[in-house]
C-alpha cells in the first residue's frame, strides 16, 4: 500500500496566492520623482487598494518578475514620448531583492535618455510573468498620472530679527513674519 501524499501548507498558500494575483491581474508601480507607489491592474490600469491576501501574496513570496521601465519625455516642442525597456530577470525573486536587479536597468535606461527631456520615470513590476506592450504600459501610467509631477518648491529664508529667524503668524488670509523675542512683524511676500 501507498504511503499517503503529506499535506503542505506552505505549497497550498503559495498556490492560492498565485492564482490570486493571476486572477485579479494585479502589478506593482513606481513613478519618480513623485515618489507613487502602489498596485494596479496591468490590464485596465485601474489603481487597487490591496487586501491584505493580495499585499501577502505579492510582498511575502517570491515570484517570477517581469518588469517595464519608462522614462517620460518631453521634447521642445512639447510632444510626449516614452523611452522604454522591458527586463524578465532568470529566477524567481522576492520583493527585496527586485531593487539590486532593478537599479542597474534603471539606472542605464535613464542615462541613455537626454537630460533636458526627462520629466520622469517609473516602472512596472508584474508578479505573474506577464509582458506588457508599450500601450498597455503607457495606458497604466496615464491612469496612475505619471506626467503630472510636483512642482519644485522654491524655499526662502526667512528675515532675522535679533539675529534669529523670524516664525510665519496671522490667520490665513493674512500672513506675516513675526519675531519670536519682540513685538516686529514684516509682510510676506508671495512669489505669484
Amino acid at each position: 500500500m501507498s504511503k499517503r501524499k503529506p499535506n503542505n501548507n506552505r505549497a497550498r498558500i503559495e498556490r492560492a496566492s498565485r492564482a490570486a494575483l493571476r486572477q485579479s491581474k494585479m502589478a506593482v508601480y513606481n513613478i519618480d520623482p513623485a515618489g507613487r507607489q502602489g498596485l494596479c491592474n496591468w490590464e485596465t490600469g485601474i489603481r487597487y487598494r490591496a487586501s491584505r491576501h493580495v499585499a501577502d501574496a505579492i510582498f511575502d513570496m517570491s515570484h517570477q518578475w517581469v518588469i517595464y521601465i519608462s522614462a517620460f519625455c518631453e521634447d521642445q516642442a512639447g510632444r510626449r514620448y516614452y523611452k522604454s525597456v522591458e527586463i524578465a530577470p532568470a529566477g524567481i525573486y522576492h520583493t527585496d531583492a527586485l531593487a539590486g536587479v532593478l537599479e542597474e536597468h534603471y539606472r542605464a535606461l535613464l542615462d541613455s535618455c537626454n537630460p533636458v527631456h526627462i520629466v520622469g520615470s517609473g516602472w512596472i513590476a508584474n508578479p505573474c510573468g506577464h509582458a506588457l506592450d508599450e500601450a498597455g504600459a503607457a495606458r497604466i501610467f496615464e491612469a496612475v498620472d505619471a506626467w503630472k509631477q510636483p512642482e519644485p518648491i522654491e524655499l526662502v529664508d526667512p528675515p532675522k530679527c535679533h539675529m534669529k529667524p523670524m516664525r510665519i503668524a496671522g490667520a490665513a488670509d493674512a500672513r506675516h513674519w513675526k519675531c519670536q523675542h519682540c513685538s516686529h512683524t514684516k509682510p510676506l511676500e508671495i512669489a505669484a
